[in-house]
């Protein structure tokens, strides 16, 4: 929503569809919004992301056992499983 050297501001009205104020997300005052993404930065380096590939792998386990489980029933609905 911020570009690295962009002061364009967004109306809050903007926002309240998503019913997350003051988040990340929908923070709508800029220096709030590069403080809360400074402490986040590490998260999605290589290493951060390298580091957090075993949770990945084990919720991607447990979603293809839920498949395999719930396809014998007919046809399913994913979307929920990939939010």
């Amino acid at each position: 929503m911020y570009g690295q050297n962009s002061l364009f501001l967004k109306e809050a009205v903007f926002y309240d569809c998503f019913n997350t104020p003051h988040t990340l997300f929908a923070e709508t005052v800029p220096e709030l919004h590069w403080e809360r993404r400074k402490r986040l930065n590490p998260l999605f380096s290589k290493r951060g992301i390298a580091d957090f590939q075993p949770v990945i792998e084990q919720k991607v386990a447990v979603m293809g056992r839920k498949i395999e489980r719930l396809q014998a029933l007919g046809p399913i609905e994913v979307g929920n499983m990939f939010r």
